[in-house]
């Protein structure tokens, strides 16, 4: 409501953010994509989520480069068409309700 992040929600599922980066950390090791060798809509959905918990320092250290799962977005994220693509810095923009 005040707009700060609540601790003691961020704090209750970060376990479980841990829990699932790990998984993923583990998928792309061996050939840098979800499924398969190639891009996929799997790679394409997880990819956004992963660049906001980058920004997050709750998240960010689980994403370094030193990580399968770092590199696997550092790779992606040099694609021009997610550089293209990537929204502005910030929170998000609250639409203003028409007139």
């Amino acid at each position: 409501a005040d707009g700060k992040p609540d601790r003691a929600i961020i704090d209750a599922v970060l376990p479980q953010v841990r829990e699932q980066l790990l998984l993923l950390d583990q998928a792309v090791g061996a050939t840098g994509h979800l499924v398969g060798d190639t891009l996929t809509l799997a790679d394409i959905f997880i990819l956004p989520i992963l660049h906001h918990l980058k920004r997050m320092p709750e998240s960010g250290q689980m994403l370094a480069p030193e990580t399968s799962l770092g590199r696997y977005l550092d790779t992606h994220a040099a694609r021009p068409s997610y550089v293209s693509t990537v929204p502005p810095p910030g929170p998000p923009r609250r639409a203003v309700p028409a007139a």
